[in-house]
């Protein structure tokens, strides 16, 4: 028990000298998109009257000491920061991590907060205090009492906090896999198909693969977008779940006979010996790609599945990029041979991140797709 509290101290002290200024578009942030960084911070953000509180689970490595620290600015550009001294409250610490709550009154012009945690390097999280189009919702989903701040709902039972009585909008999914990042540009915004409107009462019944809009007040456009999920999401386990993102990687005859057939699983099985030559050689690959695809999943997870945004795409063939640069209109992910650039498109649901398509990535594109069919 001392243990942990002295780890938890030690993680989550405050850092009280002052920060220098930051011009944050000019900060690696590769880090939250890698799955071996030394520490990991999810978060939900809850706006209640002039008040935001930052629901955190953090997971680091243990054998270091962190300090951190929390500032607030108008953007990513902003010269002029303010570093806080939030109202924080632990509900679950050990030695390797850590839940809790972090409460601040931001000015009405700051609109991102940042989170640094510093030891023999810096790490940041940047957290938008905007939520798309609107502001963040004052109740939120909590799971056996604890609140979900992933973007996706794994359990049959939730429950809310600040809000008894929940409106729930249920859409359509007909979403399909990203293009192909030398394919012509496509609509900035999907088309959402609406199902069903109902008033929340028992969340048993809510379908995997579907996402819902909870609002408290259908007069504002604001609202908290879940994807319902099956308990082992991000991860795939289904030989259904298995087949789509596979469009990635394979030709259009090969994909039509894997989401053709009635022998699924000896098709699948097939696909990837006959690539990869040998049985071991295809349990590796399945091993590699899928891990990919569950990280695009953990990481892009929005109305749709991860692995189907822009995103999830190019993370699958191409893994973490090396340096990742966000700014108020998108990000930067530079590769070796590449860098692709995102833009940032405010909705409804949240904010999405759209890849700007241009034929000159096509050489690139089949080439890398070519050494992973490889095993390289």
């Amino acid at each position: 028990m001392m243990r942990t509290r002295v780890l938890g101290l030690i993680l989550f002290s405050l850092m009280l000298s002052p920060l220098m200024a930051l011009d944050l578009r000019n900060v690696d942030l590769s880090h939250q998109y890698d799955p071996d960084a030394p520490i990991k911070l999810s978060y939900r953000v809850i706006q209640t009257g002039n008040t935001i509180t930052l629901f955190l689970e953090v997971t680091s490595d243990s054998t270091v000491s962190w300090i951190r620290s929390f500032l607030v600015q108008e953007n990513y550009s902003s010269e002029v920061h303010r570093e806080i001294t939030p109202i924080l409250q632990e509900m679950v610490a050990t030695s390797t991590s850590w839940k809790g709550s972090v409460s601040f009154e931001p000015s009405e012009s700051e609109s991102l907060a940042i989170i640094k945690y510093s030891s023999d390097f810096d790490f940041y999280f940047d957290i938008p205090l905007k939520n798309g189009t609107a502001n963040h919702t004052s109740f939120y989903p909590v799971v056996e009492g604890s609140p979900v701040v992933q973007p996706y709902l794994r359990s049959n039972k939730l429950d809310w906090v600040n809000e008894p009585i929940v409106q729930v909008t249920n859409y359509e999914d007909f979403f399909g896999p990203a293009e192909a990042p030398m394919n012509e540009m496509g609509a900035l915004v999907p088309i959402f198909r609406e199902d069903s409107v109902f008033i929340m009462q028992d969340s048993t019944f809510l379908r995997d693969y579907r996402f819902y809009f909870f609002q408290n007040d259908t007069l504002r456009d604001s609202g908290l977008t879940l994807l319902k999920t099956p308990p082992y999401y991000p991860e795939y386990r289904l030989i259904e779940e298995l087949i789509p993102p596979l469009k990635y990687i394979t030709t259009e005859a090969e994909y039509r006979a894997l989401s053709g057939t009635r022998r699924v699983q000896a098709t699948f099985d097939e696909f990837w010996i006959n690539t990869y030559g040998t049985k071991f050689r295809a349990r590796n690959a399945i091993r590699r790609y899928y891990r990919g695809v569950s990280l695009a999943n953990e990481y892009f997870t929005s109305y749709k599945q991860g692995w189907k945004t822009d995103q999830g795409m190019i993370l699958i063939i191409y893994g973490t990029p090396i340096e990742m640069y966000r700014d108020d209109r998108g990000e930067r992910w530079v590769y070796d041979n590449v860098t692709y650039e995102f833009i940032k498109v405010p909705t409804l649901f949240g904010p999405i991140y759209v890849l700007l398509k241009d034929k000159k990535y096509e050489r690139e594109w089949y080439d890398q797709v070519g050494q992973i069919r490889k095993g390289e």
